[in-house]
């Protein structure tokens, strides 16, 4: 076997691989790091296992520093790999790697279950589990393998009432997936920050979903729903998928004309679009089984639950530390946000903004 940083040629093959593999999700697609590299934010690198130059393994990795500690090597939702073995050689070959580059620990959250094959996978080649979080632990699959009259029928009777009634009161859906259509992520960061006032959640900047869109929807991995009810634009829905599974990604809504029911159109919609690429999957990318009605995201799974009626929960975290002194320092500050776990920041700063 073979582990080494990914060079632009093995784009095709790198490809080939991620986007064939349901566990995957786009942080760990190859244009996942052009994207971020082009914000400036932090610099992302593609690793990958070969044998016989054929792809075992992937990561997208993110390189994080921390003055007067060093580093951490964070690869979100990820790696991606085909068996233990490619498993083990890399994370020998990655604790070489980083230690050469003065990096103290690693994290990952590659979408495995708790005492699943993969989680042990895991244990056995040295990652210690958490159950922190720096990704959403839940989300809501759909099937996408059943025919269009068995998914409807599959939702709740006011889903289907609500998306029949939405397109019965004239709702209409734009959809966008080409490069040139950039401009109309003004339009749907105008409904974010709107919605966003209405009920605080963390906002990226406008540059981050433009960056994303040109990335993405360069090579045909984006799409943009947009919900009109006439001269009105109320709901946006951006998704993106790979050869088998579509998630959506970012939606808003204003509050006009939700009596209509807009957004549960827009939804339907996507989910068609996402099934006729022939994905599989439906990955609404987030949820909460949270019964608390103060949880940030606790009424819009409730609408997802509208769609599919059970979660998919995955573990959290996995970590190799590499010098527990500075690890441990480290601990100190990420209390602090300097690293943001899900669990631990985004949620305590949502409950602040709302007492």
């Amino acid at each position: 076997m073979n582990f080494r940083e990914a060079t632009k040629k093995d784009k095709a093959s790198f490809e080939k691989f991620v986007n064939s593999k349901k566990e995957a999700t786009c942080m760990q697609m190859w244009q996942w790091a052009d994207f971020r590299n082009k914000l400036g934010k932090k610099f992302y690198k593609r690793l990958i296992v070969e044998e016989n130059n054929d792809i075992q393994l992937t990561a997208t990795v993110a390189l994080n520093s921390f003055r007067f500690l060093g580093n951490v090597l964070y690869i979100p939702q990820g790696p991606v790999w085909s068996d233990s073995e490619a498993l083990k050689y890399f994370s020998d070959k990655l604790c070489d790697y980083v230690k050469r580059r003065n990096y103290f620990a690693i994290v990952c959250d590659p979408r495995v279950q708790e005492n699943s094959g993969r989680f042990e996978e895991l244990i056995k080649v040295g990652f210690k589990f958490t159950d922190k979080a720096v990704q959403p632990k839940c989300t809501i699959f759909i099937d996408l393998t059943k025919d269009k009259d068995q998914l409807i029928s599959d939702f709740s009777r006011t889903t289907r009432y609500n998306i029949r009634y939405a397109k019965r009161k004239g709702v209409k859906i734009k959809h966008f997936t080409s490069p040139q259509d950039v401009d109309r992520i003004d339009e749907f960061y105008k409904l974010l920050i709107a919605t966003r006032k209405r009920k605080y959640f963390h906002v990226q900047t406008k540059e981050y979903f433009q960056e994303l869109w040109k990335e993405f929807s360069r090579e045909g991995r984006a799409n943009l729903f947009e919900a009109w009810v006439e001269s009105d634009h109320v709901g946006t829905i951006i998704t993106l998928n790979s050869e088998v599974w579509a998630s959506s990604l970012f939606s808003a809504s204003c509050s006009k004309h939700s009596k209509l029911k807009p957004m549960y159109l827009t939804r339907w919609e996507s989910i068609l679009d996402a099934k006729s690429k022939g994905c599989n999957i439906y990955d609404f990318f987030g949820a909460t089984d949270s019964n608390d009605k103060n949880h940030p995201f606790y009424y819009t799974t409730r609408h997802k639950l509208g769609f599919e009626k059970s979660f998919k929960k995955f573990a959290g975290t996995f970590e190799i530390v590499l010098d527990p002194v500075k690890y441990r320092a480290w601990k100190l500050l990420e209390k602090n946000l300097i690293f943001k776990f899900y669990e631990d920041t985004f949620l305590k700063i949502f409950r602040n903004a709302n007492k």
